[in-house]
């Protein structure tokens, strides 16, 4: 691996670190803040209620990968929606930008294992919706330089509940129903503080060295490129 994702691996650990044990980062020389969504100076409304309706969509295909009773596991999604809200919850330093609701995975093929399909679903047609998933957004960036500030949006989404969906497989070796357990990183195509009407985020192998997902209880990995916006069209940021 390059000095470059090492580096760029390590920010997000102790980043996420930092968001879920509260520890100050110290001689890291790291810092990090949780982020709020903003639209026009005016922040998002601060419950699911009063929330801001996001809208998802594929920017790349999405590649899932793991292992299924000791054989690798691929399947590719060239679609991608969502439903749910986006607020800020809390108050003060301890406001933070989150948003909860389900992801819709549609055109997937079964790559791997041979032969099976998703559902009994034609391959390229197949289609997965997972459970009601919550999202949050974290910054880290760095003080080596106290006058420069880079800081880039950490996105953590997890499962609310025991898994994140069910894979299941038909009309191969490997038929059966497979959980998705755990949680997922991604990095944020904007920088905090960027007005714009898309913020996308990317995963890849990078950030998936932070995630825990898992496939039938083994390691998995995604890689593609998410676009988030808003159903009314209008620019936002994170802050």
């Amino acid at each position: 691996m390059s000095t470059r994702r090492v580096g760029l691996a390590a920010l997000i650990v102790t980043a996420l670190f930092a968001v879920f044990a509260g520890s100050a980062l110290g001689a890291t020389k790291l810092t990090t803040k949780k982020a709020v969504w903003s639209n026009s100076g005016v922040p998002f409304g601060s419950s699911e209620a009063t929330g801001k309706t996001p809208v998802c969509s594929a920017a790349t295909s999405i590649v899932f990968k793991g292992t299924i009773l000791a054989s690798e596991a691929e399947l590719t999604a060239t679609g991608l929606s969502c439903t749910g809200k986006l607020w800020n919850e809390g108050f003060g330093e301890s406001e933070m930008a989150v948003g909860k609701g389900p992801l819709s995975f549609t055109g997937i093929t079964i790559n791997k294992p041979t032969g099976c399909k998703l559902n009994g679903e034609a391959n390229g047609s197949a289609k997965l919706t997972t459970e009601t998933l919550q999202l949050a957004v974290d910054m880290h960036g760095t003080n080596a330089e106290p006058s420069v500030e880079t800081p880039i949006p950490v996105v953590t989404i997890s499962s609310m509940g025991e898994t994140i969906a069910k894979v299941k497989l038909t009309g191969c070796a490997a038929e059966g129903t497979y959980p998705v357990r755990g949680g997922v990183v991604g990095e944020g195509g904007n920088s905090t503080g960027v007005s714009a009407h898309n913020h996308p985020t990317v995963f890849n192998m990078t950030t998936n060295e932070a995630s825990t997902l898992t496939l039938a209880g083994n390691p998995a990995t995604i890689t593609g490129k998410a676009n988030n916006e808003l159903a009314g069209g209008e620019a936002f940021q994170v802050n």
